[in-house]
């Protein structure tokens, strides 16, 4: 019910239990009462909090994380809580049959859940990282993204697939998509014919192959794939996974990176994250090259391929001395670039502030006293290493923010961009002795944006007409978001064969164009 407008976890059984949870983090009650600043606070008399303080932020958007801090734990054992469960059905699954049965659970929605009304924060969701250091957890698993599986779309993963398969999970996508053979009141991307169908099915093939994560097809009971020729492609698909040549892990050169505890200093809203995070998706998937969806903490820890050259941070608002010193370490490599959206950092520690987000992005940022919208639009003369941006365009629709943050004029610091209407600057980068670090005071950066920033850091772009690409070592996938003409560029010369007709594409060549309809 979460999906809706409903706060959960008022009831007496989640007060005894999150109080439980607050003894064992606290121990002693001078302890519970400094950290939540509650003098006449005991073990026996936690309650929960209210709805106006779940919705209350002291400084904006954010919680101040030394007065709200009773709030913050409380958002964090909503997390715990769920957390704990799945991993105790897991291990009781595997007792109970000595170790032969697989646990699979439907667990880890990040991008989806940053778009519930009420936020991240009442789902449950994160605690991803805790869940995938569980060894009775074997599968993780979700439909596809209903938001944007339409033909012509992305068809995204509501989770962070790359990071659960690092850490030797199965990623599996329940492909529940609604053909042309559902009622017409199926919606969510109900496709109008065959053709839109299979090329449903054949897009969402290309992003489960390029990271050979898993699939089941299911229908609801009502002939929603009863056809033929929709099983045939369904066999096709099969034969494919079995002849074409396993690439290995996924090796990507840019890297989507979320943050689940950030989520906790936010208040129970999804003002910020149903555009940084969950409409950012269809963004970072036609951004023409294939991407990889990992946590920070993966990150921060190592382990990610070191392939990547790019990093695009989409809601690191909560960032500590050790996490900054990690990524710096792990991300800033010579050539690479660092974006940062919004409000990196903004929160360290007990303290909250624009001086929080500078130490992050390495250059003077400073907040806006006045609200305003987060809309972005670049300035008419670019510099000529960023050729590839659309001078004047505007990303963003203007939702407005608070607090917000500008780029003050300051030597070394190139400005790109303006918060729309205005003169502050809110899109500016800096070359910080070999690499590059890009701070983003808007929401939703465009596609166009993202793919320049991707050639600078050195990644290979294969498509600029925002379809949407997938791809691995001799594999390629597109799916036209647009009809008309399209180009696929490659690092060497290549040809290419279709995998759905079985014709080529000759001679070799570092280009090749054809034309496509939408979807």
């Amino acid at each position: 019910h979460t999906w809706e407008k409903i706060m959960p976890c008022f009831e007496e059984p989640f007060r005894a239990a999150f109080a439980r949870w607050a003894q064992g983090k606290y121990q002693t009650v001078a302890a519970l009462r400094q950290a939540w600043r509650q003098p006449e606070a005991t073990f026996e008399t936690i309650r929960v909090p209210t709805l106006q303080e779940r919705t209350e932020g002291s400084c904006g958007v954010f919680r101040d994380p030394a007065r709200q801090r009773f709030v913050v734990d409380f958002v964090e054992y909503m997390q715990v809580c769920l957390a704990e469960y799945l991993q105790h059905i897991a291990r009781v699954v595997k007792e109970e049959t000595g170790g032969k049965k697989l646990t699979a659970f439907f667990y880890g929605y990040h991008y989806d859940v940053s778009g519930f009304a009420y936020g991240a924060q009442v789902s449950g969701h994160l605690r991803l990282h805790q869940v995938l250091h569980c060894p009775a957890v074997d599968i993780l698993c979700s439909p596809i993204t209903y938001g944007d599986r339409e033909s012509g779309g992305p068809g995204s993963f509501m989770s962070p697939a790359d990071t659960i398969q690092l850490h030797g999970k199965l990623w599996l996508n329940e492909d529940d998509t609604r053909t042309h053979l559902a009622p017409v009141t199926a919606g969510f991307g109900r496709t109008d014919n065959m053709a839109q169908t299979l090329g449903v099915y054949r897009r969402n093939f290309g992003h489960q192959f390029e990271r050979r994560c898993a699939t089941w097809w299911m229908d609801f009971g009502t002939g929603w794939m009863a056809d033929e020729e929709i099983f045939d492609n369904f066999a096709h698909e099969r034969d494919l996974w079995r002849t074409l040549p396993s690439a290995g892990p996924l090796r990507p050169q840019v890297a989507i990176i979320t943050d689940e505890d950030s989520n906790f200093v936010l208040r129970h809203s999804n003002e910020i994250t149903a555009y940084s995070v969950t409409r950012m998706r269809r963004w970072f998937n036609t951004m023409g090259c294939p991407v990889g969806l990992y946590l920070l903490d993966d990150l921060c820890e190592g382990k990610l391929p070191d392939s990547v050259r790019m990093c695009i941070f989409l809601n690191t608002f909560r960032l500590s001395d050790q996490q900054l010193a990690q990524v710096r370490r792990r991300a800033a490599r010579p050539g690479a670039v660092l974006l940062w959206l919004y409000a990196p950092g903004y929160v360290r520690g007990d303290t909250a502030g624009a001086g929080n987000v500078s130490r992050v992005v390495g250059f003077d940022v400073q907040a806006l006293e006045e609200p305003g919208g987060a809309r972005i639009k670049l300035l008419p003369q670019l510099p000529p290493e960023l050729s590839g941006l659309p001078a004047e365009q505007a990303c963003g629709d203007g939702h407005p923010v608070a607090p917000r943050f500008a780029v003050p004029a300051q030597a070394g610091v190139t400005p790109l961009g303006v918060y729309d209407g205005a003169t502050h600057v809110g899109l500016a980068m800096k070359d910080c002795g070999g690499w590059w670090s890009v701070f983003y005071g808007g929401l939703e950066v465009s596609p166009e944006v993202l793919r320049a920033l991707a050639r600078r850091a050195g990644a290979h772009v294969y498509c600029d007409s925002n379809d949407v690409i997938s791809g691995s070592p001799g594999f390629i996938s597109i799916h036209a978001a647009t009809a008309g003409q399209k180009l696929l560029r490659f690092p060497r010369a290549v040809v290419l064969t279709d995998l759905i007709s079985g014709g080529k594409l000759t001679p070799a060549a570092r280009e090749h164009g054809f034309e496509m309809a939408k979807g």
